[in-house]
């Protein structure tokens, strides 16, 4: 059978299903959840309603299996082209895709043969979908503006609310997560259990069927307005391949662990927690998998709904301008969007996991559940034993105000942590509010030079948001929604400063360094009591050896 004739035969079918089903999807009564599609087939005695609706199930999650998988192609075969593999890495986001195509276990060696394997998979993938039929300008369209059409309706990258409650309507086990990761979306689809959360949708994907390849095995967290996913897969890749392996080391290892200082505290907060958990070895620790996960799960899920609680806190301008700086280099004002996200504070029913952990020990009065969710948080916090470097300042800060909180030997000030952590998350946000104002006036103010003669913000943002309208236009781009307009000339704005105006933007980017200059005073003194003249990262490395967080001191 050739591959006409199945697209053909698919397409098909698609026009039956469409003509059948499609004023039925989008009916009020479907729609607001008064009446499943199982009890109007039965009252419309259209025929037996497992059949109908188990092909009806088939069919989309095949057309939007077929689309994810599209996406993930164009993104892979763009990433090669561009040798742009985020800031995962090549390695990483290679063996994360290898091992989704091959369908490997998470905890399986690689071999080289698999190598091999992926490359032909890979090739018979792209011939089925032919990406080589368009120009790497096409693709790039294609992955960062990415479309679902089922049953004759158009889903966007906006809209995993609608296309999830559409897998819904016909009992489908399966969820989809359409997010952002950095100037490209990211996309999963998945067998999932889900949750509510605080009027969130949290998807515990349990198996991952397709996802575009930077959905890394780091990326443990997805989230789309109000659709959160929490990758399990990942969260058992971390544990086999950073928690298992604590009890793995000879005596040559922990004595090269002990004499660098980064990783040897690294190694020291992973132990403290296995004996929080109550575990001395590797069969002990594999034994208690599922409570790890679920610990680990728990921190995950308030992070992501604090993300949102955050942005509803700041405003379009605090939030977007700084997602615009991100698209182009990492700052001290993305690295403070996610401190502010983990120390969030009860708003509109929504907390941070800092929160979520002082609570667990204060008002529900489980202090030993409250010690290994903060301790497995620590771990994941503490950058300095890797080389993602841009993550540093997040380490600084974090800890510089975790430490005030510390004892030796795994003792935690709960009750003083419980009653500062509004002041905290206040005196936080007030800086980076005071900061984005700042940097966003000097901007506003800047003399742009073009051959000579001046331009103004003004007249800049002006062309800016001609040339998306251009775009849009020419690539037959439906226009923005109001609530992405801001986002999306912001987006524009600093790519399109940095390749014309490379000058004022090392200018602005020279002022956000300061303000990080500004904010590690700041923290010294109020966390550092003034006695240390070092840097932050200095402080938090001396201060966590002075507590006994060493291999040595356990």
């Amino acid at each position: 059978m050739t591959e006409k004739k199945v697209e053909s035969e698919f397409d098909q079918h698609d026009k039956k299903y469409t003509k059948a089903f499609q004023k039925i999807i989008l009916s009020p009564s479907i729609q607001s959840d008064k009446v499943t599609l199982r009890q109007l087939i039965e009252k419309k005695q259209l025929g037996s309603p497992d059949k109908i609706i188990e092909g009806l199930c088939h069919h989309i999650e095949t057309k939007i299996f077929a689309s994810f998988e599209f996406y993930a192609l164009a993104m892979y075969r763009v990433m090669e082209q561009k040798n742009d593999w985020t800031d995962a890495g090549q390695d990483r986001v290679k063996l994360s895709f290898l091992r989704l195509l091959l369908n490997l276990p998470t905890d399986q060696d690689i071999s080289f043969s698999d190598y091999s394997k992926f490359d032909q998979v890979l090739a018979e993938k792209n011939k089925i979908y032919q990406i080589d039929s368009f120009s790497q300008d096409e693709l790039e369209i294609k992955i960062k503006h990415p479309e679902v059409h089922v049953l004759g309706i158009l889903y966007r990258c906006s809209d995993t609310n609608e296309l999830n409650h559409l897998l819904e309507i016909v009992e489908s086990s399966r969820r989809v997560i359409m997010g952002a990761s950095g100037a490209w979306r990211s996309l999963l689809i998945g067998i999932a259990r889900t949750k509510k959360i605080a009027g969130y949708s949290i998807h515990f994907f349990q198996t991952e069927e397709m996802r575009t390849p930077n959905n890394v095995h780091y990326i443990v967290g997805v989230i789309e307005q109000k659709e959160i996913a929490i990758r399990q897969e990942v969260c058992e890749y971390v544990f086999f391949n950073k928690w298992v392996p604590i009890f793995d080391g000879d005596l040559f290892q922990i004595e090269a662990m002990q004499a660098d200082a980064p990783q040897d505290i690294a190694e020291a907060i992973k132990r403290q927690f296995a004996d929080l958990l109550g575990v001395g070895d590797r069969d002990e620790m594999i034994a208690k998998k599922d409570q790890f996960i679920e610990l680990m799960m728990e921190n995950l899920v308030y992070h992501e709904v604090a993300h949102d609680a955050l942005e509803s806190s700041l405003s379009d301008m605090e939030m977007t301008f700084m997602d615009g700086i991100t698209s182009q280099q990492e700052t001290i004002l993305s690295v403070m969007t996610e401190i502010l996200t983990e120390l969030q504070i009860e708003h509109q029913g929504v907390k941070g996991p800092i929160k979520n952990i002082a609570d667990a020990a204060i008002t529900e009065g489980n202090e030993l559940k409250a010690k290994q969710l903060l301790f497995i948080y620590l771990s994941d916090a503490w950058f300095y034993d890797t080389d993602t470097a841009f993550m540093y300042p997040y380490t600084d800060i974090l800890f510089s105000i975790i430490l005030s909180y510390l004892g030796p030997k795994g003792e935690v000030n709960f009750i003083g942590l419980y009653n500062d952590l509004a002041g905290i998350y206040h005196f936080l946000s007030k800086w980076y509010m005071e900061s984005v104002a700042d940097i966003y006036a000097m901007i506003k103010n800047i003399k742009f030079m073009d051959g000579g003669r001046d331009i103004s913000f003004v007249s800049l943002e002006k062309q800016v948001r001609n040339n998306i309208i251009l775009f849009r236009v020419m690539n037959q781009l439906e226009p923005l929604r109001d609530k992405d307009e801001q986002g999306n000339f912001w987006i524009n704005f600093f790519p399109y400063l940095k390749s014309n105006y490379p000058t004022e933007f090392n200018a602005i980017i020279n002022r956000v360094v300061q303000k990080e200059s500004e904010l590690e005073r700041l923290l010294l003194a109020k966390f550092g009591n003034n006695t240390h003249t070092g840097t932050l990262r200095v402080f938090v490395q001396s201060k966590m050896q002075e507590l006994g967080y060493g291999l040595r001191e356990l």
